[in-house]
């Protein structure tokens, strides 16, 4: 209380002085009182003017960084969106000049058919033409996983390769094998648990509920015999009701074999096929 009074008389001291500087020779109480209460409404309207400022500086820096992030998300679905489109565009395109070669080369092999009947030697043909005694061969060879068309060289299409240099078309994978990338060299097996019943395939097919194939690149799958459930991967079967039943899944007793359950794969290992 004593420091609390002692430190009233000095600010009530203080008020005193500054009012006896602006030439008030006496001061009342409710002078100093007056003066005090203006003292403070100034001091809190300078308080409440910088808490407003800093409020509205942080209300901008937050707008400028959400704006930011706005933009930077904004670039990278740009980014990926026009890859997307590339990737298309580039399979479609594939996928078109590849229905125009076969057709190209359904039309050779009917030509050349019609010109051994004649007596005339067609097939693969090697141009050998001899212009003051130079002789110039025309032909035409792509790398691995690519084709010869027209005048360009084309990357196989899904589901299709080729392993070597000559112009040839590519060839489709066979059955419990995949090729999911163009530009192919060669399919792979699909793995156990998985089967591919056409040729061609994409992507393997995984074995439905009571199913399972347990050798690599099998074009089917067979049912699990009476008494056992597939385990998780499809790999094999085990009785119902082992100790490790967290680990099996909750596929259903086998009854039919063969049928995809819905699901695709596409992992496996590079094989020379």
């Amino acid at each position: 209380v004593r420091r609390a009074m002692s430190w009233t008389n000095w600010y009530d001291s203080v008020v005193m002085d500054h009012l006896q500087s602006q030439g008030r020779s006496t001061c009342s109480y409710y002078d100093i009182m007056e003066e005090r209460q203006r003292r403070w409404d100034s001091n809190q309207a300078r308080m409440e003017n910088e808490r407003r400022a800093a409020e509205a500086r942080f209300q901008r820096e937050n707008e400028r960084r959400a704006e930011l992030r706005r933009a930077e998300l904004q670039e990278k679905e740009r980014q990926a969106e026009l890859r997307r489109r590339q990737q298309a565009e580039d399979q479609e395109r594939a996928t078109r000049l590849w229905a125009v070669e076969k057709e190209r080369r359904r039309k050779m092999k009917l030509e050349a058919e019609m010109g051994r009947r004649r007596g005339i030697c067609m097939g693969l043909i090697t141009l050998l033409v001899t212009v003051l005694g130079v002789s110039l061969g025309l032909s035409s060879s792509c790398r691995p996983g690519n084709y010869f068309a027209g005048t360009k060289c084309i990357p196989c299409p899904t589901g299709t390769f080729k392993r070597t240099w000559k112009p040839n078309e590519c060839d489709a994978c066979y059955r419990g094998w995949y090729a999911k990338e163009l530009r192919s060299t060669s399919c792979k097996p699909c793995p156990k648990g998985t089967y591919a019943r056409d040729v061609g395939t994409t992507e393997c097919s995984r074995c439905q509920y009571g199913h399972f194939s347990d050798k690599l690149g099998s074009r089917e799958c067979k049912a699990c015999p009476p008494g056992t459930v597939a385990v998780h991967d499809a790999s094999g079967c085990e009785r119902s009701g082992q100790s490790n039943r967290g680990k099996t899944s909750k596929r259903a007793r086998g009854s039919e074999g063969g049928k995809s359950g819905g699901g695709r794969y596409d992992g496996g290992k590079q094989s020379g096929r």
